[in-house]
C-alpha cells in the first residue's frame, strides 16, 4: 500500500504540480486541494489500480488463501509490489490528474 501511496504522492508534487505548492490553501475551504467534498477520486482509483494486483500475493503470504489456488505470476507480483504499485499508481494518477 505505502508504494502505491509514495507513487501519488510523487505524481502530485513533481509531475503534475510541478513543485508548486499553494501552503494558504491546504488549510481552506474550497482552495485548490479541495477536490470533491475533500475527496481526490484520480488518487483513489490510482491508489486501487496500484494495490488490487498484488493483493492476492499478499493473501497466500498471510495464510488466507492456498498458494495453489492463486495464479503464480499475481503471487511473484506481490514480492516487487512496492515497485510496481508505485509505477502504477503514480502513472495512473498523472496521466488522469493533468487532464483535469
Amino acid at each position: 500500500m505505502l508504494g502505491a501511496i509514495a507513487g501519488i504522492l510523487l505524481a502530485d508534487y513533481y509531475l503534475v504540480r510541478q513543485g508548486e505548492l499553494k501552503v494558504d490553501d491546504l488549510y481552506r475551504r474550497n482552495g485548490a486541494y479541495e477536490y470533491g467534498n475533500g475527496w481526490n477520486i484520480h488518487a483513489i482509483i490510482a491508489f486501487a489500480l496500484g494495490v488490487l494486483p498484488c493483493l492476492p500475493g499478499y493473501l497466500v503470504v498471510s495464510g488466507v488463501l492456498d498458494k495453489a489456488s492463486v495464479n503464480p505470476g499475481l503471487v511473484s507480483l506481490f514480492d516487487f509490489g512496492w515497485f510496481f504499485s508505485l509505477l502504477v499508481a503514480g502513472a495512473y494518477y498523472t496521466i488522469t490528474a493533468k487532464r483535469s
